[in-house]
């Protein structure tokens, strides 16, 4: 099933190859902090930012054939060229963080995120950037940590798995002639984490 809802009810049917719903995923969290410090290492409630970066592994082709009413991109009167998929997704979240403290060496945790989303969906043969979109997203993930201490040094080692499902809406596109409304991503992850932790040492 194609994510893209088109205005006129024609299938986008460029990415239905599995390659293109493949791609890569740069996360960063940063300015997280624990706003009840009487509960710490109990229950470890953290507030802070993260930032995604997506992007297909692929691009799709979406091709344009001169004199053919049926194009794609028709309705925008431009474009009079071959152009591609391929949307580089920006995403700043605001993320809640649930952390049980175990013992000393295990904790489960359970992260929920909302995020603004924005991208360029289609790009040019001469990488011009085609119909801006905005939107937001949604991420709930469980996962469990394993703390390891690190000789001589005042940090320990996390590690560990989660299990995420992230949805992205696109709801807001710039050009409606390019015959999309809106965009439902759904994805599910298994991710292997890695950190350090300062502090915390009994």
């Amino acid at each position: 099933v194609s994510p893209i809802i088109s205005i006129n009810g024609e299938n986008f049917n460029y990415i239905k190859n599995d390659k293109y719903r493949k791609g890569i995923l740069f996360e960063i969290d940063f300015l997280s902090y624990n706003f009840f410090k009487n509960l710490q290492n109990t229950v470890d409630i953290m507030f802070g930012l993260g930032y995604k970066l997506r992007k297909p592994s692929s691009k799709s082709i979406i091709p344009y054939v001169e004199g053919n009413p049926d194009n794609w991109f028709s309705g925008l009167g431009n474009i009079s060229e071959t152009v591609y998929y391929n949307p580089t997704i920006h995403n700043l979240n605001f993320n809640t963080t649930f952390i049980f403290q175990v013992t000393n060496h295990f904790y489960p945790y359970f992260h929920f995120s909302y995020g603004e989303l924005q991208t360029y969906l289609f790009e040019t043969e001469d990488n011009d950037l085609l119909v801006k979109s905005k939107g937001y997203s949604k991420s709930n993930g469980i996962g469990m940590n394993f703390i390891s201490p690190v000789k001589n040094k005042k940090y320990n080692l996390h590690y560990g798995f989660e299990i995420r499902v992230d949805k992205l809406i696109f709801n807001d596109i710039k050009d409606l002639d390019a015959n999309i409304k809106k965009i439902k991503m759904e994805e599910f992850s298994l991710n292997f984490n890695i950190g350090v932790g300062y502090n915390g040492q009994s």
